[in-house]
């Protein structure tokens, strides 16, 4: 009996080295927005580089895993929405926008994987289907809020005309209106 013990207590070490990593690799590419080196996971998650590969073969099985897990940490924020006014609806992209974005720099550097290019295209399709079911457009209105309300129109207004979340959403409430005005 002690030795079953034994293989479970090693079995439990095990699946939290594995999570101490998945979740040390997520921590710092939040904090970073850039995919940390294996040395650099491995001291945030108090293991030693072996145990990284141990668990993962390299670090894109371990970049896939980490994004699967970040998925599941947000995958709420992709769930079908109901109609709802404007300033609601921007204020939850704001909400998911504002915790996804470093994660989602560090995808795009590898966005070639095909993991990482599935991830972001299914995550596009889930938040053009809130859309439409916000919104009740089509055609080129759908485009246009579809572009207005995109990840990158939001990491536009945040990083690179350096607005403040408030400024940002209320930007986007502009462009929304806009174009279902036209």
């Amino acid at each position: 009996m002690p030795e079953v013990e034994q293989l479970d207590g090693r079995h439990q070490r095990s699946a939290r080295s594995r999570a101490a990593v998945v979740e040390a690799t997520l921590d710092l590419i939040r904090e970073r927005g850039e995919q940390p080196s294996a040395q650099e996971i491995a001291d945030r998650a108090g293991v030693s580089l072996r145990t990284v590969f141990r668990h993962h073969d390299d670090m894109d099985s371990l970049l896939a895993t980490a994004l699967a897990h970040q998925m599941q940490r947000v995958g709420h924020l992709f769930e079908p929405l109901a109609p709802m006014p404007v300033e609601q609806f921007v204020a939850h992209r704001r909400e998911l926008f504002e915790d996804i974005t470093n994660v989602r720099r560090a995808a795009l550097v590898h966005a070639n994987r095909t993991v990482v290019r599935n991830g972001l295209a299914d995550a596009h399709r889930r938040l053009r289907a809130q859309l439409q079911s916000v919104f009740d457009v089509d055609g080129a209105t759908l485009e246009a809020l579809d572009a207005t309300t995109s990840w990158a129109t939001w990491d536009t207004l945040r990083r690179d005309q350096g607005l403040s979340a408030d400024d940002a959403e209320a930007i986007v409430v502009h462009m929304i209106r806009r174009v279902l005005e036209a």
